[in-house]
């Protein structure tokens, strides 16, 4: 994929997308929703990380290990 001065190119996830919402009648651009996309997949795995620690603060039997994931 090249990108022209002055154009960004978007990700085929992002094109892929725009082209189905395309055919659902929807007005997207791929630059803008692979900005998105990017900040989605962070947030996944921000969850998944502090949902991981809670997981393990809760079956945890050591007081030691439980407080200083709280703080």
């Amino acid at each position: 994929m090249t990108a022209r001065a002055g154009v960004a190119a978007a990700d085929p996830v992002a094109e892929t997308i725009v082209s189905y919402a395309g055919a659902l009648g929807w007005e997207l651009e791929a630059t803008k929703l692979s900005l998105w996309l990017t900040l989605l997949a962070v947030v996944f795995f921000e969850v998944g990380a502090a949902s991981s620690l809670i997981v393990v603060a809760a079956l945890s039997d050591a007081p030691a290990v439980r407080s200083r994931l709280m703080t």
